[in-house]
């Protein structure tokens, strides 16, 4: 067989397609091939020998023509899809600052009423909550801490999510739609990495957790001591005051080497599943593609598509109660008994009594709390 008919050959067991590209054909598809072993030559066989090369022409015109570099030329649709291309960029450019911008507002919005609610609510309770329930340094920690996280929650985590549930559902629906199979091989994937996911979130939330206490707890000295600073100073406390907030400072410390290494983990491990999910697509596509049940860009689409998804006891507001007619200024205590909530077995004022005429000035101070008259 001579070159020619090589070629011939070979150019005629390809089709060309603006949309596919290069597409092999199957045997039985190829309306071309002919058998000069089975077929002698003929006048039928020699005419169609002799409009070989006609056809040959005309399927090398139809093909993209070669520069001299050996280059394809530019299709002329080709500036049009840039052109779509810059469109949809820009298109997600607006809409990520949209979305980040958005959230970022109703966030500060949100944690600044929450800081006022929370301290409304704390000075609403009863003086017994702050000695049993939480202590002050619970209070300023939980508006200087826990808003922010909060805060961050609304800002970032709830648009992600948001968006990422989108760009889940409609992977699956752009993968299904092109390539099923693929789909098929990727949704069987997509459970572990929802598992490995899901440890990791549980992991950190606990450590997370424990270290809040502690920064709490190393809060909690550092306000008792400079508060009572004079206090620590007389009775020499310093180190005391130190060693008790270079402990708490430890304990957090261990939890951000905890946490640093759950991090790694998770992280980890996900992408190790995610490439490895990557590899058994890329072969299973290949597959695909050398026998003919989809081409090659369709079966990257379907791959990136799929892959890429407290009440208190009184209220302290109320106008309900008996308004008295006249008020001489005369206060007094009869037979008082107080204890505090956290040591009830601890008596303070035991049957106190005591009368305060008006325009004088009594200060009760024992401790923490105290009474002004």
């Amino acid at each position: 067989m001579s070159q020619d008919s090589e070629g011939i050959k070979t150019i005629e067991q390809w089709r060309w397609s603006e949309m596919q590209g290069l597409e092999l054909l199957p045997d039985a598809a190829d309306p071309f091939k002919t058998n000069p072993a089975a077929n002698p030559a003929t006048p039928t066989n020699a005419s169609a020998t002799t409009s070989t090369p006609q056809r040959a022409e005309r399927m090398e015109s139809s093909e993209p023509k070669k520069d001299s570099t050996g280059g394809g030329e530019k299709p002329e649709s080709l500036p049009a899809y840039a052109l779509y291309f810059l469109v949809v960029g820009a298109a997600v450019w607006a809409g990520s600052w949209a979305e980040i911008s958005c959230w970022m507002w109703t966030g500060e919005r949100q944690s600044t009423k929450m800081r006022i609610k929370y301290l409304e609510a704390a000075l609403s309770q009863d003086i017994q909550y702050f000695d049993t329930e939480v202590r002050t340094s619970d209070v300023v920690f939980a508006i200087n801490t826990d808003t922010v996280m909060v805060q961050d929650a609304i800002s970032e985590k709830l648009g992600n999510f948001i968006h990422y549930m989108a760009t889940f559902v409609s992977g699956f629906v752009v993968g299904f739609t092109a390539v099923w199979q693929l789909a098929l091989v990727t949704l069987a994937v997509v459970p572990l990495i929802a598992v490995i996911g899901g440890i990791h979130t549980t992991a950190l939330g606990k450590i997370s957790g424990k270290s809040q206490e502690a920064l709490s707890q190393a809060g909690h000295t550092v306000e008792q001591t400079v508060a009572q600073i004079r206090v620590v100073l007389s009775y020499v406390g310093e180190s005391r005051a130190l060693q008790a907030y270079s402990s708490a400072l430890k304990v957090a410390q261990k939890l951000g080497y905890k946490s640093g290494f759950a991090k790694g983990m998770g992280l980890g491990a996900t992408y190790f599943v995610v490439f490895c999910c990557y590899a058994l697509l890329l072969w299973y596509g290949g597959y695909l593609v050398r026998h003919h049940f989809t081409n090659g860009g369709l079966a990257i689409a379907t791959m990136f598509a799929v892959m890429l998804g407290g009440i208190p006891g009184m209220d302290r507001n109320s106008e309900a109660g008996v308004e008295l007619e006249s008020v001489t200024g005369l206060v007094e205590l009869k037979n008082v008994d107080f204890s505090y909530p956290s040591r009830q077995d601890v008596r303070i004022l035991n049957n106190f009594s005591l009368n305060v005429p008006a325009g004088k000035t009594i200060a009760l101070w024992c401790g923490n709390p105290y009474m002004i008259i």
